[in-house]
């Protein structure tokens, strides 16, 4: 199940060929790049293991199949794991690799997992567990943000795989750890889906309890569900076709309620003075959850739904009167605010979220923003911003300064 992991693992390879890497100059260009899943997409045990970067990791490590898996509640330490195999440049055979995590108590299926690392966030992944007797499999899904020397960021979506068999005395043997990348966004180098690492250990010591579990609902009956908006808007969010809340713009909505649920969303759309909406509605619905009760599901709402990306203009007017501003010009999904967008030197004006990139409908070099200064004694003057851009990673705000710098 999902909580906060934390990991150093497949390593950022700077001044990649999306990057900008002459010394002589201050600016880094920034490409991004989207390939593969996301690791939200893995909250199924299936999901996992029919997945073909995971099907490479088990052509180099086993997998422990079965119902009645053993228990491996506990907090680990992996020192001095041998790489066995590696496709992943800059990682070879033999090399040593130092992996820490915790497992939470499973409930059926499902478990909490954490791998211990600055660079991971929780991408709305569910984790498993499968296995008989004392051997065991786990799965679980995240995404690393790492950044070059340069500046370039990369956020790599990860699946990590461990197998091993556990002892009487609460240590884990015959460890194997594989991690494989499913999906990556920005400048990644020369990182690509499906490559793999895989890393065994001899013994590795249960060193304390798990970090991990003490997410649960009030009541045992129910499922404790959190909402991460990283939007920069108010998110409204429906269970079951009915209202539970709205997560607010770059903020948290948490509720209880019981298993089986099937959970949707819905951006809101900022007005301009007619009160009329701006910008599009991002809206999607996920599976059934099949969260246990007494655990929690986690969901983290972002930028991208499905195959389309969309992107947040906020204007910041540093001019001495109103501006307007029109989005995606000379494309079939141009828009126009409507409205008088007035100095505004230490707050930014909201555009709503517009397609940046999305397939049959708009590409990322064809998106960009219009800005008209609307002065009469001087004339209107245009400040164009053509793409392709660079977007927050999650929030797809996209922050332009009037006049351009």
């Amino acid at each position: 199940m999902l909580t906060r992991r934390r990991l150093a693992l497949l390593p950022f390879l700077a001044c990649a060929a999306a990057v900008s890497c002459d010394d002589d100059s201050d600016t880094v260009t920034q490409i991004i790049v989207i390939t593969g899943a996301n690791a939200a997409d893995f909250r199924s045990l299936s999901a996992y293991v029919n997945d073909p970067a995971v099907q490479g990791l088990f052509i180099a490590m086993p997998r422990n199949t079965g119902s009645t898996p053993p228990s491996v509640e506990g907090s680990f330490t992996a020192v001095g794991s041998v790489v066995t195999a590696s496709s992943v440049p800059g990682v070879l055979p033999g090399d040593l690799v130092d992996t820490q995590f915790c497992f939470g108590p499973s409930a059926g299926a499902a478990l909490e997992v954490a791998v211990i690392d600055p660079t991971v966030q929780s991408a709305g992944a569910l984790s498993f567990i499968e296995g008989t007797g004392t051997l065991f499999t786990v799965y679980t899904a995240f995404k690393s943000v790492q950044t070059g020397p340069l500046g370039g960021t990369c956020e790599i979506h990860q699946v990590v795989v461990f197998s091993g068999r556990r002892e009487a005395d609460g240590s884990l043997t015959s460890l194997s750890i594989g991690f494989a990348i499913v999906g990556l966004v920005g400048d990644c180098g020369n990182l690509a889906v499906d490559q793999i690492q895989v890393s065994q250990s001899g013994s590795v010591p249960r060193s304390g309890a798990s970090c991990v579990g003490d997410l649960t609902p009030n009541n045992p009956n129910l499922v404790l569900v959190i909402v991460d908006n990283f939007l920069v808007a108010d998110l409204d969010v429906f269970v079951n076709g009915g209202f539970a809340g709205t997560a607010p713009l770059l903020s948290s909505l948490a509720f209880e309620i019981a298993p089986g649920f099937a959970l949707s969303f819905e951006s809101v759309q900022p007005l301009n003075e007619s009160m009329d909406p701006l910008g599009e509605v991002l809206a999607g619905v996920f599976p059934a959850d099949t969260q246990p009760a007494g655990r929690f599901s986690n969901y983290t709402i972002g930028n991208q739904v499905g195959d389309d990306i969309f992107f947040a203009p906020l204007i910041a007017n540093l001019t001495a009167g109103a501006v307007t501003a029109r989005v995606n010009v000379g494309t079939s999904v141009a828009q126009s605010c409507d409205c008088a967008l007035g100095p505004s030197p230490l707050a930014q004006h909201s555009l709503g979220y517009h397609f940046y990139d999305a397939p049959g409908v708009i590409s990322a070099t064809q998106t960009n923003v219009l800005v008209d200064d609307e002065i009469p004694a001087s004339g209107p003057v245009e400040f164009p911003f053509s793409g392709p851009f660079t977007l927050g990673l999650d929030s797809g705000a996209l922050s332009l300064i009037v006049p351009i710098p």
